[in-house]
């Protein structure tokens, strides 16, 4: 099917399912798919590159030539050059990603395909958080070809609504359990600085033997190494001391500060954590429909969260104990610094306990009036 116009205005047609448009330029014609099968995108798509070669901006169908595959190596390349610090999560969405969209046009990729994607990765069981961290890295990737001339325009990308904040907790009991569940060195440390300090994983298992100062008992991690890219130093506690020391008796400075036995750095341990949990009964595993199970209950990064709770129960001030967790903004501080079960059940026997305290004094004002009277 044909919809036939002047030569200057340009035509679409139908090719199987899918509307095409033809239009001239200079005498020469061009042809170009419209990926979709709706007729009013296609004039839509249509009238704008005649308004381009009308304004001189026409740059030819180069930009139909640009897969899936060169965009998401154009975003690695800049992550590498930047030293981006969130280069493995880059990798990691672009993994997912390019599952599905590996070997497609860029201008295949349309906010319909994208949404076909997120019900492809909710069915693999992925959360709205994972799969919006995918969906951060695909807008990326197409904003960098529209800045370098690669691409004219980007599909609309909705985000999801993330509904899974933790609020998970390790109190001191369960620290305790879980750093006496593995004899390792390595692992009672980092347990210890972690649960007091609140650091980050990536600066915890990059830190070096210099960044840590046994005559000032002190931890300092490097501007431009954390998230924030803010330096911090704090001062170790006794326990931290203790431990700190040992790891890094007969190191060199720029040896890793958390290695395991045959002298390697610790890169991973979500196994080892999971398994700890798992044994002292602080998660669990819920079976799924597709027959797999899915871990249920603390994580490492809960141990971060653990510590603003901590500071914020000593009584450290919120400006001090922001600069020790390397939290930027106290909106972002505020989220960790929540509440827990016990938080609140500590408050209701307090609220029952002065309830209690005020009728016992209304009884005995009342019982003082009657023998008054």
């Amino acid at each position: 099917m044909v919809a036939r116009r002047a030569r200057g205005s340009g035509s679409v047609f139908r090719r199987g399912d899918t509307w095409w448009l033809k239009y001239y330029r200079h005498g020469r014609p061009y042809r170009e798919s419209s990926y979709s099968q709706d007729r009013a995108r296609a004039e839509r798509l249509l009238k704008r590159r005649l308004a381009e070669i009308e304004t001189g901006q026409f740059r030819g169908l180069t930009a139909e030539r640009v897969r899936f595959d060169e965009l998401a190596a154009d975003l690695q390349t800049d992550y590498r050059i930047n030293q981006r610090k969130s280069a493995d999560r880059c990798s990691l969405s672009i993994k997912h990603l390019g599952r599905f969209f590996g070997g497609w046009r860029a201008a295949e990729i349309t906010t319909d395909k994208v949404r076909k994607y997120i019900g492809h990765r909710l069915d693999e069981g992925a959360s709205n958080a994972t799969i919006n961290r995918e969906l951060a890295t695909l807008k990326r990737m197409f904003s960098m070809a529209i800045r370098s001339g690669k691409l004219r325009d980007k599909p609309f990308v909705e985000m999801l609504k993330e509904r899974n904040v933790r609020s998970g907790f390790v109190d001191d009991k369960e620290y305790e359990c879980l750093a006496r569940y593995y004899p390792e060195l390595w692992w009672r440390a980092y347990l210890a600085v972690s649960y007091s300090f609140g650091w980050r994983k990536a600066n915890m298992l990059s830190l070096r033997v210099r960044q840590v100062d046994l005559l000032n008992q002190t931890i300092c991690l490097y501007p431009g190494t954390t998230k924030n890219d803010e330096g911090q130093t704090v001062k170790m506690t006794a326990e931290v001391y203790e431990l700190l020391r040992e790891c890094v008796r007969r190191k060199n400075p720029e040896d890793h500060v958390f290695t395991r036995k045959n002298g390697r750095p610790v890169k991973d341990f979500r196994g080892k954590w999971r398994k700890a949990c798992l044994e002292l009964e602080l998660a669990r595993l819920e079976p799924q429909d597709d027959g797999r199970s899915r871990y249920v209950g603390l994580v490492i990064h809960d141990l971060r969260r653990s510590a603003v709770r901590n500071l914020e129960r000593s009584g450290v001030p919120r400006s001090v104990a922001m600069k020790i967790t390397g939290h930027k903004t106290e909106s972002v501080y505020r989220r960790y610094a929540i509440v827990s079960e016990s938080d609140l059940a500590d408050a209701a026997r307090k609220l029952e306990k002065r309830r209690v305290g005020q009728l016992h004094l209304c009884h005995k004002e009342h019982g003082e009036g009657h023998r008054q009277a």
